[in-house]
């Protein structure tokens, strides 16, 4: 899951900054055609031939925030091409045309109160959980929400490790998830509420074999930290959405080598 920032400037010009699913950077500035629709081709492997991120961005009408715009899931498809490299990090060996759905929501931050003037009504707080559409608890003032990791095929994390996340925590009236602790895992997980970014991390810990002329059978304990990367969104109130955020998480090798692969992570309302 790759996300990124889009801003669009009065002359119509779409700049997008972010990630790709394997930790490349994204960046792309894409100008309006002349019935106002983009066409993205941007190069994030710079001049390595057979790789790019292209494909149309449909903008519409938002349905329920006025002068605003999105692209409905799945409503469009980027395709995405790596050509082999040894030196990447990240998938090594490359793939090929991958039809990837893309989805662009508008973001609004929380807003402080505002007093009526003259010329303006007055304007209640909205905090981070109200414009993510989840419910706070009466007494606590915490908003429940759910996180869920979707490894990917043929990953070195197992079952069991992500069993050991939590996939139920509480969003605080500040804005900022609420971590259990004592967690093997060592999660954390913040917001910013002004962009809708998305950062974490947590750590595994692998039983390798490490063998010793005395001792064939023994192991030793290697610890590694995975990084989250994502955005939060903001499903438009017209329709019946549960994902509020994703991104990826990146998976080092337990060798000192490459990264093979990264998942999926998921927040979702309850």
């Amino acid at each position: 899951a790759g996300h990124a920032t889009a801003t669009i400037a009065r002359n119509g010009q779409l700049t997008l900054r972010g990630r790709l699913a394997d930790g490349t950077a994204l960046s792309a500035t894409l100008k309006p055609d002349p019935e106002g629709a983009y066409r993205l081709f941007a190069r994030p492997y710079g001049k390595r031939t057979d790789s790019a991120l292209a494909g149309p961005l449909a903008l519409l009408p938002h349905p329920a925030l006025d002068l605003r715009y999105h692209v409905p899931r799945d409503a469009s498809r980027l395709t995405w091409s790596k050509a082999p490299a040894a030196k990447d990090k990240t998938y090594p060996a490359g793939f090929s045309a991958l039809a990837l759905p893309v989805a662009l929501d508008p973001w609004l931050p929380p807003a402080a109160a505002r007093r009526a003037t003259s010329t303006t009504p007055a304007q209640p707080a909205v905090n981070l959980a109200q414009r993510l559409g989840l419910a706070p608890d009466a007494t606590t003032g915490a908003a429940p929400f759910g996180l869920d990791f979707l490894p990917a095929a043929g990953s070195p994390v197992t079952p069991a490790q992500l069993d050991a996340l939590p996939a139920a925590l509480d969003l605080s009236a500040r804005g900022q998830p609420l971590i259990p602790k004592g967690l093997a895992a060592k999660p954390t997980l913040a917001f910013n509420a002004s962009t809708g970014a998305v950062t974490g991390s947590f750590t595994l810990t692998d039983t390798v074999p490490a063998p010793t002329a005395k001792n064939p059978d023994a192991t030793r304990n290697v610890v590694r930290k995975i990084t989250l990367s994502g955005t939060l969104r903001q499903p438009p109130a017209t329709e019946i959405d549960a994902l509020l955020g994703v991104g990826h998480f990146l998976l080092p090798d337990l060798a000192k080598g490459p990264t093979p692969t990264s998942g999926e992570f998921q927040l979702l309302s309850p």
